[in-house]
């Protein structure tokens, strides 16, 4: 298996911090990021909603992909995603 490693990258100067989620917060306030595509794409909107601690409960098979929204940074910002 293979693992990511940031600290084996040369970075030339660029810092990764880790994610904030008042950061996104107060970047995202009153608007909306809609992450639409693939399998692979809903993926990354289940990790967004994961750091944005949004609850919510294991996919389901689904014949029809309808949207998922979420209200995100105390109602603030919707984030949406379809794969």
């Amino acid at each position: 298996t293979w693992e990511w490693q940031p600290s084996a990258v040369d970075t030339k100067g660029c810092v990764f911090s880790g994610f904030r989620k008042e950061s996104y917060c107060e970047l995202m306030r009153n608007k909306t990021i809609a992450i639409i595509g693939d399998s692979t794409s809903f993926d990354h909107y289940l990790s967004v909603s994961h750091l944005l601690d949004v609850p919510m409960e294991l996919p389901q098979p689904m014949k029809v992909d309808p949207l998922s929204i979420s209200e995100v940074c105390e109602g603030t910002s919707k984030l949406i995603g379809q794969k």
